[in-house]
């Protein structure tokens, strides 16, 4: 007598995942459709990380770890870090993710020439459709200097951002950039400009700057959630009440749910059931880092085998 078998309810919050079924048991296929979030490594606890700081104010509030080879001005107590001299691991690990965000496909390019991200109505993320000043997980490609107008702009939904532009990166006057919820995170926002960054003041900034190989400039008033990541380069903070803070951030986990449909003398978490190779348990929260995972499991020839996967953030 055949049992039916029904493995269910992947609940998976690493987006660069796809499973087929195949005669041998489960075997991982890589589908990359919307971006992935790459492993800072240690880089992941620095707010700023760079090869010369220079800072003029008594007033500037550094949330995170702070890292650079030489630094110029004030040094009042930058609130709660350590103090990194130099911070050359840091940068190398800047460096792989920088490549990481860099290499994925472009999900939307915009139009030859300076983009207002606050202004444009062209952008189109797969699934999302498009609209002014929102935007939702997926790579945006621009051939230009990159700016976020007076307007502002929203990131709507769960996922990974990534903002690659081929020249520098702008915030005007009193900008924002706002996340959705609980659902958009600062943990999955990038920015890496092939030009130099300019924070304005008052403005309101959300996600990660990896310049290809420029400096980043932060000026009075600027509120950013995020990391200002430009080890071998300058980070200038010139003027009065700069705040950067390093997000709080989780890694992503994936949950296998085995079902056994029909009866029979064994259950669920009688299959031996693996992650990557490492043996888990039904319904267990593993966490996993971004990008591909191969799920498979024992096989019985008294049963047959289903598969089922769903992607709830």
């Amino acid at each position: 007598m055949k049992f039916f078998k029904k493995i269910n309810k992947i609940s998976i919050i690493v987006l660069a995942i796809a499973f087929t079924l195949g005669l041998g048991g489960i075997i991982a296929v890589r589908a990359v459709v919307l971006p992935f979030t790459p492993d800072l490594g240690v880089a992941s606890t620095f707010a700023l990380l760079s090869d010369v700081f220079n800072n003029t104010s008594a007033t500037t509030t550094i949330n995170g770890d702070i890292g650079f080879t030489t630094f110029n001005g004030t040094a009042p107590g930058f609130g709660t870090h350590t103090n990194y001299t130099p911070a050359g691991t840091a940068g190398t690990a800047q460096a792989t993710a920088l490549v990481a965000l860099n290499s994925q496909d472009c999900t939307f390019s915009f139009a030859i020439g300076a983009i207002d991200l606050a202004t444009d109505t062209t952008h189109v993320t797969a699934g999302y459709g498009s609209g002014t000043r929102d935007y939702y997980p997926g790579v945006y490609c621009i051939d230009g200097a990159a700016s976020v107008g007076t307007a502002g702009i929203t990131l709507n939904g769960a996922g990974t951002y990534v903002f690659r532009s081929t020249g520098a990166l702008n915030t005007i006057t009193g900008s924002s950039v706002t996340l959705t919820g609980d659902l958009a995170s600062a943990c999955d926002v990038f920015w890496t400009p092939n030009g130099a960054t300019t924070l304005n003041h008052d403005s309101n900034f959300k996600g990660t700057v990896i310049p290809v190989s420029q400096d980043i400039t932060v000026y009075a008033g600027v509120k950013w959630i995020g990391r200002a990541l430009t080890f071998a380069h300058v980070v200038t903070i010139p003027d009065a009440d700069v705040a950067i803070t390093v997000p709080t951030c989780t890694k992503p986990h994936l949950t296998v749910t085995k079902e056994v449909v029909g009866g029979g003398p064994k259950i669920a978490n009688q299959f031996p059931l693996f992650i990557d190779a490492v043996l888990t348990t039904t319904g267990a929260a593993v966490e996993v880092s971004a990008g591909s995972h191969t799920v498979t499991e024992t096989t019985d020839s008294d049963y047959t085998q289903s598969f089922s996967a769903s992607c709830p953030g």
